[in-house]
């Protein structure tokens, strides 16, 4: 979802909730407190990138006091931009959490020749191979026409491999190759440029 700098600075700041995705349930609405709330993030526990991430970003590896700007669904997001599930009071605790990256995030990895060719006749064959943490979906576009498209959705897939016939659209063909996780902020692709003179 975009969401314009004239409705970031006037809406959103103002506290109006507005939808954090539309994804079924990979969604919420982000709702702005009224006054920033302090509280705890505890040793152990994640930040993420997002409300609706599935994967760590930071791990807090020491205690810290940290101020929240707003929520949305069952995560709460700091003011610097972190969103985390797990937050707790105390008054012992004065100073900032020490935070380390959490290197298990992953791209998606999309492997296949894209280097320019020169065809003759149609269709052109695309070999690739996808990995990913848990794959949600493969895609090929030929410029901007999805020509294939293959679901993980209800599977615990990682990796994929295949070889696909793809007909070109014009003389000068961008062809694409798109795999996005589960978790929908980690998408990569991959770009091969086919010439077809006789097209």
């Amino acid at each position: 979802m975009a969401v314009s700098l004239y409705d970031y600075k006037i809406r959103y700041s103002a506290g109006f909730t507005i939808p954090f995705s539309n994804n079924g349930s990979n969604s919420c609405v982000y709702k702005k407190f009224a006054q920033k709330k302090s509280g705890v993030v505890i040793k152990g526990s994640s930040l993420f990138a997002s409300a609706v991430s599935r994967h760590p970003l930071v791990a807090v590896v020491k205690d810290g006091l940290v101020t929240f700007d707003g929520s949305c669904g069952e995560r709460t997001r700091t003011s610097h931009g972190y969103w985390t599930n797990s937050v707790a009071t105390s008054t012992d605790v004065k100073t900032p959490p020490k935070l380390q990256t959490d290197y298990r995030l992953h791209m998606p990895k999309v492997v296949f020749d894209n280097s320019p060719i020169t065809i003759k006749k149609d269709p052109v064959s695309i070999s690739f191979e996808v990995t990913a943490d848990t794959l949600l979906d493969v895609m090929i576009f030929v410029n901007s026409k999805k020509v294939y498209y293959k679901s993980f959705k209800h599977t615990q897939q990682k990796s994929f491999k295949a070889t696909v016939p793809v007909e070109c659209e014009d003389i000068y063909n961008s062809i694409k190759v798109v795999a996005r996780d589960k978790d929908k902020q980690r998408i990569t692709s991959k770009v091969k440029t086919v010439y077809f003179p006789d097209k």
